[in-house]
C-alpha cells in the first residue's frame, strides 16, 4: 500500500505539475534572426553563385560590369593615394636633408667656437706668462754695471734707466694679462662650453624626435601596404571560391592601416611644426652667442696688441739707448779719470805717455 500510494503520490505530482504548465502562458519565442545586410556589388559577387566558371580546378566567378567599374574605381582610388604617399616621402627626404645640413652646421660651429674660446684663454695665459719672463730679465739688466765709475757709469747710464722703464711696462702687462685679461677669457671660455653643451644637446633631441616620427610613419605606410596585399589575398580567395578562405585580421585590416598611417602623418607633422621653429631658433642663438664670443675675442686681443706696441716702441728706444752707450764708451778716459780719483796722476800720466808709445806700465814701481 505504501508503494501504491507513493506511485499516486508521484501521478498526482505528474498531473499537477501537467495543470499548472498547461494553465501558464507559454513564453514567447526569441524572434528569427533577421537577413544579413545586403553586400556590396562586388562582395555579393564573392558569395552568391552567378556563373560558375571553372579555373584550374577551383570555382571562379565572374563580375559584372558594375562590380568591374567599382574595382576599377578602387584600384584608382588606391594608386592616387599610393602616389600621395610617394610624394610625401620624397617631401620627408627633402625635410631630413635639410635638418640633417641645419644640425651639421651647428654641430660644426659650436666646435669652432668652444676651441676658439679655449685658444683664447691659452693665448692669454701664455703671452702673460711671456711679459712676467721679460720684466724679470729687465729686471736683471737694471741692476748690472752699478759698479762701474767715470765715462762708462755715464755712458750706461740712460740704456740703465730705459731698462728699468721696461721692466716697468713688462709687469704693467703682466699684471693687466694675469689678472683681468684671463679671467675675461676663462668667463668667456665657460659661457661658451655650457652655451655650446645646451645648444647640441638640443639639437641632438630634436633630430631624434624627428627620427622616431618618420620612423613611426615608415612603420604605418609598410603596415598599410601589407594590409592591402592581404586584402587582394582575401578577395582572390573569395572570388576563387577556394575552399580554405582567408579572412582578415586587425593586424590585416586595410582601414585601421589606413588610420594608424594618418596618425603617424599627423604625428610627423606636429614634430616638424614643433622643431622647425626651435632648430631655427638654435641657429640664432648660436649666430647671436658666437657674436659675443668673437667681440670678446677682439677686445682682448685689441687691449694686448696696443700694450704690446707701446712696449715694443719703448724696446726700440731702449735699443737706440744702449747704441748710443757702446758709442760713448771710452776706456782709456775710464781709466785715466780712475786714476786720477786715487791720487795717482803720475801713473795716469806715464800710462798715457806708454799707451802712445805702445809700451806696457810696470806696476812693480807702484807704492
Amino acid at each position: 500500500m505504501a508503494e501504491d500510494g507513493g506511485t499516486n503520490d508521484a501521478a498526482m505530482s505528474d498531473v499537477s505539475l501537467t495543470e499548472s504548465s498547461a494553465a501558464a502562458p507559454a513564453p514567447a519565442r526569441p524572434p528569427l534572426p533577421t537577413a544579413p545586410p545586403p553586400l556590396s556589388s562586388a562582395a555579393a559577387a564573392a558569395e552568391t553563385p552567378d556563373s560558375p566558371v571553372t579555373m584550374g580546378g577551383m570555382k571562379s566567378r565572374e563580375l559584372t560590369a558594375e562590380q568591374k567599374a567599382e574595382m576599377a574605381q578602387l584600384s584608382q582610388q588606391r594608386a592616387a593615394l599610393k602616389l600621395q604617399e610617394m610624394k610625401k616621402k620624397d617631401i620627408i627626404e627633402a625635410d631630413r636633408a635639410t635638418e640633417e645640413k641645419i644640425s651639421g652646421a651647428i654641430s660644426g660651429r659650436t666646435a669652432v667656437s668652444v676651441q676658439g674660446a679655449k685658444d683664447l684663454t691659452i693665448f692669454v695665459t701664455a703671452v702673460s706668462q711671456m711679459e712676467e719672463v721679460a720684466g724679470k730679465s729687465m729686471s736683471k739688466l737694471t741692476s748690472l754695471f752699478a759698479q762701474e765709475t767715470s765715462s762708462t757709469s755715464e755712458a750706461l747710464a740712460p740704456f740703465l734707466a730705459s731698462c728699468k722703464e721696461l721692466e716697468m711696462l713688462h709687469s704693467d702687462l703682466h699684471k693687466v694679462l694675469s689678472t683681468v685679461e684671463v679671467k675675461r677669457a676663462q668667463e668667456t671660455q665657460t659661457t661658451t662650453e655650457e652655451a655650446c653643451k645646451k645648444m647640441n644637446s638640443a639639437c641632438t633631441r630634436m633630430s631624434m624626435d624627428l627620427g622616431s616620427a618618420r620612423k613611426k610613419l615608415q612603420t604605418a605606410f609598410d603596415s598599410q601596404e601589407k594590409a592591402w596585399e592581404a586584402c587582394d589575398e582575401v578577395s582572390s580567395s573569395r572570388m576563387n571560391g577556394s575552399d580554405k578562405r582567408k579572412t582578415l585580421t586587425p593586424d590585416t585590416d586595410p582601414w585601421l592601416a589606413s588610420l594608424q598611417y594618418q596618425t603617424a602623418n599627423k604625428g610627423l607633422e606636429n614634430v616638424e611644426t614643433d622643431h622647425s621653429a626651435a632648430l631655427q631658433s638654435l641657429v640664432t642663438d648660436l649666430r647671436n652667442m658666437d657674436r659675443l664670443r668673437l667681440q670678446g675675442v677682439k677686445s682682448i686681443l685689441t687691449s694686448y696688441a696696443t700694450a704690446r706696441k707701446a712696449l715694443l716702441e719703448k724696446a726700440l728706444q731702449n735699443a737706440d739707448e744702449l747704441c748710443t752707450a757702446v758709442e760713448a764708451l771710452d776706456a782709456d778716459a775710464d781709466c785715466m779719470h780712475w786714476l786720477s780719483s786715487q791720487s795717482l796722476g803720475e801713473l795716469a800720466t806715464a800710462a798715457t805717455a806708454d799707451m802712445e808709445q805702445g809700451v806696457s806700465m810696470d806696476f812693480s814701481q807702484v807704492g
